[in-house]
C-alpha cells in the first residue's frame, strides 16, 4: 500500500515524516507554482504551506487509468482515487470524506479506501459498478463526467487535465482527447 509517499508530496522534495513531534510542522512554500512531472503527475505548490496535485497515473485493465489526487500539508492530507475509463472519456473518484491527520490516512488505507483502492487496481470497475456496493462506509463516491475538458479536482478548485493518463496508457480512445 502506498502508506508514505503522501507526505513527501506535500511536505516537498526530500522531506520526510518524522515521528509525532513533527507530524505538523508543514515546511514553507517560497511561491506558489505549478510543476509537471512524470507520468501525467502535477504538483501545485501553494503558499505559504500546502500542496495539491496527482501522482503519477496507473495503467489499469480493460482501458482504465488511475491516478492519486491529493491536496493538504503535514497536518492534514486529503486524498482520492481518480479513476478515468478511456474509452468512454469519463472519470469518477472516490476517497474519504473531508480531510484527516496523516494516522487518521494511513488507518483509512488499512481499512475500507484502502480495499476499494486495491479493488480497482485488480479489477476496474465502472462509476456505477462502484456505486452498486452498499459497503462505501465513509466514503464518498463522484462522478466527473467527461474527461474532454480539464476536471476541478479539491477544495482549492485547481483545474486537471485527466485525458493525459489515458494519451499515455490508451492513445486514440475517447478519454485521449485530440
Amino acid at each position: 500500500m502506498r502508506h508514505m509517499f503522501l507526505g513527501a508530496a506535500l511536505l516537498g522534495a526530500g522531506a520526510t515524516l518524522a515521528g509525532p513531534a513533527l507530524a505538523c510542522s508543514p515546511a514553507l512554500n517560497a511561491e506558489a507554482a505549478t510543476v509537471k512531472g512524470e507520468g501525467c503527475s502535477v504538483r501545485h505548490l501553494r503558499t505559504p504551506v500546502g500542496a495539491a496535485g496527482l501522482m503519477p497515473a496507473e495503467a489499469l485493465r480493460l482501458g482504465y487509468v488511475v491516478q492519486v489526487h491529493y491536496e493538504g500539508d503535514a497536518c492534514y492530507v486529503r486524498e482520492s482515487q481518480v479513476v478515468v475509463d478511456c474509452a468512454e472519456g469519463s472519470a469518477f473518484l472516490f476517497g474519504p470524506r473531508g480531510a484527516m491527520t496523516v494516522d487518521e490516512h494511513m488507518a483509512a488505507m488499512d481499512g475500507a479506501y484502502g480495499r476499494m483502492a486495491e479493488m480497482i487496481r485488480e479489477m476496474p470497475r465502472s462509476y456505477a459498478d462502484m456505486a452498486a456496493l452498499d459497503d462505501l462506509d465513509d466514503l464518498r463516491l463522484v462522478q466527473l463526467g467527461s474527461v474532454q475538458a480539464p476536471v476541478v479536482l479539491g477544495e482549492a478548485g485547481e483545474s486537471y487535465d485527466l485525458s493525459c493518463a489515458c494519451g499515455l496508457f490508451n492513445p486514440g480512445r475517447a478519454g485521449a482527447g485530440q
